[in-house]
Parts: C-alpha cells; sequence; structure tokens
C-alpha cells in the first residue's frame, strides 16, 4: 500500500543517515585521535621533554605537522645536549658551592661587586712545589702528582661543604672555606687529616707532603671584575701572614697546623708549636699541630715528648736559649722524626 512504500522509504533514508553518521563519526575519530596525539607531544615538549614517541606518520597534513614535530625535538634535543656540555665544562671554571657563601641559589645571581662578611673556617695548601716544576726534574710525572693531590682534595666525604678558590694561575695557596661559626673549624680539621691520611699513603714515597694551615674567623668575600670576566675572592690578613710558613713547615713535616681560633673549637690531639706576628708586628697568631694527621708511630713519639717540648718551648720563648737548646735538642733524641724540635 501507499502507507507502507513510504514508510519503507523513511527507513531506508533513516538507515542511509546513520550509516553517514557513523562514516563522518569514524572519519573524525581518526581525525580527532592524530589532533589528540599532536596536542599531548606538543604538550609534552612546551615542558622541556624533547623525547617524541616514533610512530608511523599518516599519508596527510596531520602526517606533515607529525615529521615537523619530530624534526623539531631532534634539532631541540642536540641544542640542549651541546648547551648541556658547554655549562658542564664551564662549571669546571666556577667555584663550586660559591653561591651558598652568599645564600643564594646559583652563581649568575651573585652580582659583581657584591660583598659579604661570615664567619667561616679557611683552610689553605700549597700544592704547586715550584723548584720541581721550574727546573723540569720528572716534570711529567709531577703534574700527574698535581692532578692526583687536586682529584684527592674534591672526592673527600667534606668536599660537598667546601668553596675551593686559588689565588692567581699557579696553583699555590689554594684555599678550602667552611662556613659557619660552630661547626666549620671541627669539618675542617676532619676534612684536612682525611686529606692527609690519604695523601701520604698514595704520594709519600715521590713527594714531601704539603701541609694544610687552619684559621677561623670573619671572613669577607665576594665578586670582583668586569663585563667580561669575574674573579671570586676571600680576604684574609691572618691567611696572608701565614702562607709565608708554609715552606718552613713543609720542611718541618707539619701536617695539619691551626691557629689557636680554630684549636679551641676541636676536640683532637696536637700540641701548641709556637707563634708567628703579622707583617706590621701588631698581631700574632699562635700555631697549633695536629698529631692525628701524622704517621701512627711518628704521633706517638710526639705525644710521648708533649711535656717535655712544651718546657722547651716555655724556655725559648722566655729567651733562655741554652736550656731551650739542650730540651730540644732531647725531644730530637727521643723522636728524630720531630721536624718542628729540630727546627727550634
Amino acid at each position: 500500500t501507499h502507507h507502507e512504500v513510504e514508510a519503507g522509504f523513511y527507513i531506508v533514508a533513516f538507515a542511509g543517515w546513520l550509516l553517514a553518521m557513523i562514516a563522518i563519526a569514524f572519519f573524525l575519530g581518526k581525525k580527532w585521535k592524530n589532533i589528540g596525539l599532536l596536542c599531548t607531544a606538543m604538550d609534552r615538549v612546551s615542558r622541556g621533554e624533547y623525547a617524541v614517541d616514533s610512530r608511523r606518520a599518516p599519508d596527510n597534513e596531520f602526517g606533515l605537522m607529525w615529521l615537523g614535530l619530530e624534526r623539531m625535538c631532534r634539532n631541540l634535543q642536540l641544542q640542549k645536549y651541546r648547551t648541556d656540555e658547554t655549562l658542564d665544562y664551564l662549571d669546571q671554571y666556577a667555584p663550586q658551592n660559591f653561591e651558598c657563601l652568599f645564600g643564594k641559589e646559583k652563581l649568575q645571581d651573585i652580582a659583581v661587586g657584591e660583598t659579604v662578611q661570615m664567619a667561616a673556617t679557611l683552610g689553605m695548601i700549597s700544592v704547586i712545589d715550584k723548584d720541581t716544576l721550574l727546573t723540569g726534574k720528572l716534570q711529567g710525572q709531577y703534574v700527574q702528582y698535581v692532578n692526583k693531590l687536586m682529584e684527592l682534595l674534591f672526592s673527600q666525604q667534606e668536599s660537598g661543604k667546601a668553596v675551593f678558590l686559588q689565588d692567581g694561575s699557579n696553583l699555590e695557596n689554594v684555599k678550602v672555606i667552611f662556613q659557619g661559626e660552630t661547626q666549620s673549624a671541627r669539618t675542617a680539621v676532619r676534612y684536612s687529616i682525611d686529606c692527609m691520611e690519604e695523601l701520604l699513603a698514595e704520594t709519600e714515597d715521590a713527594y714531601d707532603t704539603n701541609p694544610f694551615i687552619l684559621h677561623t674567623d670573619q671572613f669577607r668575600c665576594g665578586l670582583a671584575g668586569g663585563s667580561k670576566q669575574v674573579y671570586p675572592y676571600v680576604t684574609s690578613m691572618e691567611m696572608d701572614t701565614l702562607s709565608r710558613y708554609i715552606d718552613e713547615l713543609k720542611r718541618s713535616g707539619a701536617r695539619v697546623v691551626v691557629t689557636e681560633q680554630t684549636w679551641q673549637q676541636v676536640q683532637v690531639q696536637g700540641r701548641r708549636i709556637g707563634y708567628v706576628a703579622s707583617p706590621d708586628g701588631d698581631r700574632i697568631f699562635w700555631l697549633y699541630e695536629i698529631l692525628d694527621a701524622c704517621p701512627q708511630m711518628q704521633k706517638l713519639g710526639k705525644l710521648k715528648n708533649n711535656e717535655l717540648f712544651a718546657k722547651a718551648l716555655e724556655l725559648y720563648y722566655a729567651d733562655d736559649l741554652y736550656p731551650a737548646r739542650s730540651a730540644f735538642t732531647e725531644v730530637v733524641r727521643e723522636c728524630p722524626e720531630d721536624g718542628i724540635a729540630r727546627w727550634y
């Protein structure tokens, strides 16, 4: 009948419309899936994640966009690698943890000309032996020794709390700074003893050990320079004075020597060995030898004669030179390796 024909027509039309909608939905689903993948990948790239999953790109405009995104990510990864490599290289020339002295997060946050005063313990060790280096004796082996010594300084357990600086370009008077008013002295002494123990184990047969000198005080540090280059620095009249005695302390066999300000804050075995004066003569600095840094037999010999050494030192500074000489001679007779007593 007419109504049945009309109903059939509507059914066929609806079925055709439904099939068309399904086809359009399938087509749009594929399109939106590609758009969703692109959006997810671009969001990751915007967050600094440049690793894009490798996939077969469709042969349409979305495929071209995906290939373009992959090329862009590869270029960004290459640039990031080169940038990181350059920064790692430059970081070797910047003093590690220097920004911590200023309470900053990055070295770049310190302005040129900015200074700060702080409580700290400053250690100093002379790495280069000028006589060995300048005369060329075993120069290749000596440079290897210097590299080993610097690596040893950087590798100790306490080195993560330290800031390393140097004066000039000759590795004389390398400075190690431990910040803090109460704990810095103990940390610095422990670090110095550990360095000396390892250094003695590795190099005592080839080179004399350079002594560590430690001083606890208020120091001023800063960043000087201009727009092209900057120089971090720490100023200390006391350390400038003490640096003049490094060679004498080295010849005497001293390993770790501290000033009275450091000595008062540590609990280690040691002895007073005398004082040095500032260039103007206005200040004197009493020095103490840390015996825990000495080889075991030498340490025991010095401890055994500690009272006699103290008495000899008292006589020396009272200008009773003949009795002092006799007392020091007795110390050397009992402990021939006591270079300080031998020097007196």
